[in-house]
């Protein structure tokens, strides 16, 4: 086993084919032997202690069960955020045994006629799709628990939060500088559509953002970044063609990528 400090109050541990067997465990038994699992996962816990000196304080863990290639696993256990991951392992726990369709006898009838590698990877994506999901819900509210005190902080500043109801963005910007300090503060994994464009008559850049594959969530936080950078200016297609015809195509994808790289250097 491979364990791997993410933060203090987060540890991941990798488990490999031979892991498995020495602990007689199957991809199948996370889906249907609940106590043999729990029995499984607490030796866990108790091994990160030493191997990592992880020292859980508040005694309630969350964990996600992510299977890898391989025929690995990846299980990561957190006492971080617990109110709102204790929200997310309910909802994973209704998912896969509650009194819904998803029950784990269910699960396990689907992958019957599936081979070992086919049932690890429709267990796999099963799991991301789920995981995404409630991701997804718990960034939503984390956002709108933190709505009151952002809106406070834009206030401050003299900025008016722009709530996003299209998936097509436009922000003017003074300076290829502001464009710079915005691109660079943004994560990394996120692949944000974007086109820079710059109005020589007006002497304004143009960035324009698309929702593209992002959560509703994620963009609106791009968006609220932009407009502390920036300005918002539209979010009308028309706009856009508008800069296409009469001002000059920077960036014609991935801008901000390009961007931060050329921030960083």
């Amino acid at each position: 086993m491979e364990f791997k400090r993410i933060d203090d109050e987060t540890v991941r541990c990798i488990i490999n084919e031979d892991d498995m067997k020495e602990y007689n465990i199957e991809i199948d038994d996370f889906l249907k032997n609940k106590g043999k699992i729990q029995e499984f996962l607490h030796k866990i816990v108790e091994m990160a202690v030493d191997e990592v000196g992880y020292n859980p304080k508040n005694g309630l863990l969350a964990m996600q069960v992510m299977p890898l290639p391989r025929n690995r696993l990846a299980i990561t256990f957190s006492e971080k955020g617990a109110e709102g991951m204790e929200d997310i392992l309910h909802q994973i726990n209704d998912a896969l045994g509650g009194d819904g369709e998803l029950t784990p006898e269910s699960m396990m009838s689907r992958y019957e006629d599936l081979s070992s590698i086919e049932k690890i990877e429709a267990f796999d994506k099963f799991i991301r799709n789920l995981i995404q999901d409630v991701t997804d819900e718990y960034e939503e509210q984390q956002y709108k628990k933190n709505k009151d005190e952002n809106k406070s902080k834009e206030d401050k500043k003299g900025k008016q939060k722009q709530t996003v109801d299209s998936n097509l963005q436009l922000y003017t910007f003074a300076t290829l500088s502001d464009v710079e300090r915005f691109c660079v503060i943004l994560p990394e994994s996120w692949a944000i559509r974007s086109t820079l464009f710059k109005n020589e008559k007006e002497q304004l850049y143009y960035m324009v953002l698309e929702k593209g594959r992002l959560s509703k969530v994620n963009f609106q936080f791009v968006c609220d970044r932009a407009n502390e950078y920036g300005k918002f200016h539209s979010e009308n297609q028309a706009r856009v063609a508008y800069l296409k015809e009469h001002a000059l195509c920077l960036i014609d994808k991935k801008a901000i990528k390009v961007m931060k790289n050329i921030a960083n250097g």
